[in-house]
């Protein structure tokens, strides 16, 4: 970790051990947004944190952002952070300059009818599943053209909103547009390459919180065995416990090894085929390491008074966005199809330099 990275995390972490509380994390599920959250990130610069100061961010690079979106998970912070940093990493690729107001993701917009007249072009279509949708001003997007790929910012303000949330209790709206004037709308051509790249991004930054709310998960488990007794002594003294332990400590080590191999593999840009194997390994180990640490916990953990559900809650969900397992393991198999004769080979073991210059005896291991 650089300096400067420590310097970021360290300014962050005092944000969110400061607002993300029990009773925000409660407030948030009834439908509170943590407003005073979200001020206190606006005004550190954290949220154009990747963004180069010419295109009218703070500098730091995507690196930072997702190691800022791990923290973020370890508090499970009830905001869009993932899709408002991931939104102006966009904005500032495709020349746009951006600002640090609220904005929220979706990887594709599929207008259901557009209509054309003299001087007057309208589209109706809906989003489904925007992270926070009721709270953004604005939400990017990608518009399916038959000629391909438009980037397009739509304004919340001219959607119809119907609620709804994910398991973990964040917001998941479905945004309705109903004969938005094309005018109204800034749209940029782009080639199918940006779309598919922002599918990447989103699952790197899931993989990112899904790995902080495991440390998360970790801790609280420790936590509990040490200061809870059964037949006279604690827990982490009963075998069966220490091998349920070790099962998390592995999960959790696989998980962090992923989630930076994914991050180094950024400096050559995605797509690339660690972000798509880290999210198929943190996909799987999910289910396993939430379900372990609920049997730890035994019915403390199923409580809704303890905080151990902030966190499983979220792994259950975050699993499903930016693609499944058998989602990302297709892609995987659809390469492995396309190469050559001898592609398992050097899909498995390509790697590179850190000059960047491809490696194909090592592995992709580092």
């Amino acid at each position: 970790m650089s300096e400067m990275q420590a310097i970021i995390l360290q300014s962050a972490e005092k944000i969110f051990s400061k607002h993300v509380t029990k009773e925000v994390m409660e407030k948030a599920e009834s439908g509170y947004f943590p407003s005073d959250l979200w001020e206190s990130l606006q005004d550190s610069g954290l949220l154009l944190l990747g963004v180069e100061e010419k295109d009218g961010g703070n500098g730091g690079d995507a690196a930072d952002g997702f190691k800022l979106l791990q923290l973020a998970g370890q508090y499970s912070a009830p905001i869009p952070l993932a899709e408002t940093l991931i939104s102006h990493w966009l904005l500032a690729e495709t020349g746009v300059r951006g600002n640090s107001t609220m904005k929220t993701l979706s990887c594709l917009f599929k207008p259901n009818k557009m209509e054309q007249s003299v001087g007057k072009s309208q589209v109706s279509g809906m989003i489904p599943h925007v992270p926070y949708g009721r709270d953004a001003k604005t939400v990017i997007t990608f518009m399916q053209r038959d000629e391909g790929y438009e980037f397009v910012i739509l304004p919340v303000s001219s959607a119809r909103i119907e609620r709804n949330q994910n398991l973990a209790g964040e917001a998941r709206d479905t945004l309705h547009f109903d004969e938005l004037p094309i005018d109204e709308v800034e749209h940029y051509p782009i080639a199918a390459e940006l779309q598919q790249r922002t599918i990447y991004l989103g699952a790197l930054a899931r993989v990112a919180m899904m790995t902080g709310a495991m440390e998360t998960i970790m801790e609280l488990t420790i936590e509990h065995v040490k200061t809870r007794q059964q037949f006279g002594r604690p827990l982490s003294r009963q075998q069966a416990i220490q091998h349920h332990i070790a099962l998390l400590a592995g999960e959790l080590a696989a998980a962090k090894a992923a989630l930076q191999n994914a991050i180094v593999s950024l400096e050559y840009g995605p797509p690339t085929k660690e972000i798509a194997l880290a999210k198929i390994r943190l996909n799987e180990g999910a289910g396993k390491f939430a379900k372990v640490a609920h049997q730890v916990m035994a019915a403390i953990g199923f409580t809704h008074e303890h905080s151990l559900h902030h966190s499983t809650r979220r792994l259950w969900s975050y699993r499903d966005e930016f693609g499944s397992e058998t989602d990302w393991s297709n892609i995987i198999a659809k390469q492995l199809r396309q190469g050559n004769q001898n592609g398992l080979w050097e899909y498995v073991t390509e790697s590179y330099t850190p000059k960047g210059e491809k490696n194909e005896q090592s592995t992709i291991y580092r």
